[in-house]
């Protein structure tokens, strides 16, 4: 059954949510959490206070940002960061969007699948952005 793709900017109500879903990653021998704004590191309500105001008004020379929680149904399956107004010195570098994905939800053992059945090859599925313990 699938079910319709929510996105929406976090709440103090979805702590243990993202503190589970940032445990997977760990549990999973991942050593940082794709977009997620350093939450493993920082106590939750400044961190959502942060989220909320970079959306608003922005972070320094970082500019706006939005840090969406992504739900299949009622279950958070990642993160996704869209970064507006920042300088183009920095977009070149770090670009525009950022991603997590949650390890179990398999998104990225079917991407990397269809990527090998085309015929590509390489090192992983996606450059930087996909890890190969994760893809395997």
């Amino acid at each position: 059954m699938s079910h319709k793709m929510i996105y929406r900017l976090p709440e103090m109500r979805d702590e243990d949510i993202l503190r589970e879903y940032v445990r997977e990653h760990f549990d999973n021998g991942e050593t940082t959490v794709s977009a997620s704004e350093e939450l493993a590191a920082t106590d939750y309500a400044a961190w959502v206070q942060m989220i909320l105001r970079n959306a608003v008004t922005g972070n320094g020379e970082w500019g706006k940002s939005l840090h969406y929680l992504c739900f299949d149904g009622d279950r958070l399956v990642g993160l996704l960061g869209i970064r507006y107004s920042m300088p183009e010195r920095l977009t070149d570098i770090y670009g525009d969007i950022g991603y997590g994905v949650r390890p179990s939800s398999g998104v990225l053992r079917t991407t990397c699948r269809r990527r090998r059945s085309s015929g590509r090859t390489g090192e992983s599925c996606s450059g930087k952005t996909i890890i190969t313990k994760q893809a395997e």
